[in-house]
């Protein structure tokens, strides 16, 4: 299909590097109505990362408010705005990421609560409330088991080096040590 043609694209050019390929084919597939919402999620994600790689903060949080603006369906439309809060967890803006997180309603899905689990450590971490970090890291790490096997792994590391971090900057070094 056009839609499974462009996820490839984007893919191929997130592993080129190529950010001009990747921005035109996410601009094709967006004003298909038909885009499913698990593919405008992952587009806007991908799209996000490329900008924020390339140094664009500002497009970078474009690119996931644009799709929390139409994605309907919870799972997605908590992706996307974990990976916002992700984005402003990590750039200065902790509180706004802990009050975009808990605007949320409960996700089901455990790939969104991983994500947000991510995003959430990651803002008290900064904010130096490392038990919180401590105990939302590990409650991140416990949803892994809830996904299939082989994916099981997938993500793990963000929540043992946040968890790490956290006792670390606590002064619990021999716990951080064993983490990691």
């Amino acid at each position: 299909s056009i839609q499974e043609a462009t996820l490839l694209t984007v893919e191929a050019a997130v592993l080129r590097a190529d950010a001009e390929a990747l921005e035109e084919a996410v601009a094709r597939a967006w004003l298909d109505p038909s885009l499913p919402e698990r593919h405008r999620s992952h587009l806007a994600r991908r799209l996000a990362t490329s900008r924020f790689w390339r140094g664009d903060l500002d497009g970078a949080l474009e690119a996931v408010e644009s799709a929390e603006r139409v994605l309907r369906e919870p799972a997605e439309a908590a992706s996307v705005a974990a990976a916002r809060a992700l984005l402003l967890a990590n750039n200065g803006r902790p509180q706004d990421a802990l009050d975009l997180v808990a605007t949320l309603a409960d996700v089901e899905d455990p790939r969104a609560r991983i994500e947000l689990a991510t995003a959430k450590s990651t803002a008290c971490l900064s904010m130096g409330r490392f038990t919180e970090a401590i105990e939302i890291a590990r409650a991140g790490a416990a949803v892994h088991a809830e996904l299939p096997p082989w994916l099981a792994r997938r993500g793990m590391a963000a929540h043992l080096i946040n968890e790490a971090h956290a006792l670390g900057y606590s002064g619990r070094f021999a716990q951080a040590r064993t983490v990691v």
